[in-house]
């Protein structure tokens, strides 16, 4: 069971500094603490934001794996949609428009690399422009 703090210790909105404080120490003693707090808030944001994106394309990867695997249809994403916001109604972002934009996201990020390691092994000349044609 937690004590609850002593009236003297407990912080009231709007409260004055207690008459034994200098107003210039609490001041800065204030300033600074905002400081810190808005200094805090920056990190915890972005590690926030990283694990959301790093959950979506996830989240894209597993349902694209998925569709691929069972040869599921586009209309899976509205009943995944609709089963992911009645399991976390808090959670924004899970929407069928969501869903398919995370898809795309993760299927021209995979593009992209894969582009990428091909030009790179066409620059070592380990590969050849023919391959890119598949029916060649």
């Amino acid at each position: 069971m937690r004590k609850r703090p002593s009236k003297s210790l407990s912080i009231r909105r709007g409260a004055k500094p207690t008459t034994g404080i200098d107003a210039r120490s609490y001041l800065t003693f204030i300033s600074d603490l905002k400081r810190k707090i808005a200094e805090a808030r920056h990190p915890a944001g972005l590690s926030v934001n990283r694990e959301l994106i790093l959950l979506y394309w996830n989240i894209g990867r597993d349902i694209l794996a998925r569709q691929d695997r069972e040869e599921l249809g586009a209309k899976i994403i509205n009943r995944l949609a609709a089963d992911l916001g009645r399991a976390f109604p808090e959670m924004t972002g899970l929407s069928a428009r969501n869903l398919t934009n995370r898809l795309l996201h993760f299927i021209l990020a995979w593009l992209r690399e894969l582009l990428g390691l091909f030009l790179e092994l066409l620059g070592r000349g380990l590969a050849s422009p023919a391959q890119l044609n598949p029916a060649s």
